[in-house]
């Protein structure tokens, strides 16, 4: 279900545009749900956790609106934040990339996931190179500790940062091999981005993560929001990445 309790500046906005979700968003959502249905295992306390990643292309500002005016600027808005929220909230946690210094649409998406979600910010980055972004985790309170990792730049399985990545010890999870990280790669070429990785061996002060991990993939959301918009449209609303996820087993006592 959509938490529809929307503040603005930790002020609650009127009953009356409470009231005004348009029906095309719930039903858009409703359509979501049933698409992840199909992808996404279902959350089950002290039996599963699933983590996710996932990078918002330029996730600062936002568009006050349900759509967005012909020529306004930023172009997503609240449909898309409730859209993005879809996702994050089937996952125990979740690393976002892209997060800007501008938390407005961050802000609107915590509205969205409810009381029950808290966060963790990085500063922003420093310098041209830095983007002004910082990356964000949101977690679900009712889960426990757990290290979510998230776009990581590796161009290729192969290449130097990915074996930088690999020689600490860390793995990648299986189920995401192969995947396409962006909407717009190709399927002979996916590139290798975003990571959900865990110790499994490295020093013995590292600790490692002795879970199962049962399943993971990605979830394409270009086929069920793109409607009548070029992919680099769709990629400003949602983002250009894909959102990846993971599960993992908890053993029973």
């Amino acid at each position: 279900m959509v938490d529809w309790r929307l503040r603005e500046g930790g002020h609650p906005v009127s009953e009356a545009d409470i009231l005004a979700v348009p029906p095309a968003v719930v039903a858009e959502v409703a359509r979501l749900d049933a698409a992840l249905d199909g992808v996404i295992p279902v959350k089950a306390p002290n039996e599963n956790i699933v983590i996710g990643t996932w990078n918002l292309r330029a996730f600062a500002d936002l568009t006050k609106a349900w759509e967005t005016p012909a020529g306004a600027s930023p172009v997503r808005n609240f449909a898309d934040v409730t859209y993005i929220a879809t996702f994050i909230r089937r996952c125990d946690v979740v690393a976002v990339q892209e997060v800007r210094g501008n938390l407005r649409a961050l802000r609107h998406l915590l509205r969205v996931l409810g009381d029950d979600w808290g966060f963790i910010l990085t500063d922003v980055a420093p310098g041209p190179a830095g983007n002004d972004e910082r990356l964000a985790f949101l977690f679900d309170t009712r889960d426990q500790n757990l290290i979510a990792l998230g776009d990581f730049n590796i161009d290729r399985e192969d290449d130097p940062l990915y074996q930088a990545f690999t020689s600490t010890g860390l793995t990648p999870a299986p189920p995401l091999t192969g995947l396409r990280r962006m909407i717009f790669d190709e399927l002979e070429t996916p590139h290798y981005y975003d990571q959900i990785a865990w110790f499994t061996r490295g020093q013995k002060k590292r600790p490692v993560l002795n879970l199962d991990c049962t399943g993971g993939g990605s979830f394409d959301f270009v086929p069920e929001l793109r409607g009548e918009r070029t992919l680099t449209q769709l990629s400003w609303h949602i983002s250009d990445h894909y959102p990846l996820w993971a599960e993992f087993a908890v053993p029973r006592n």
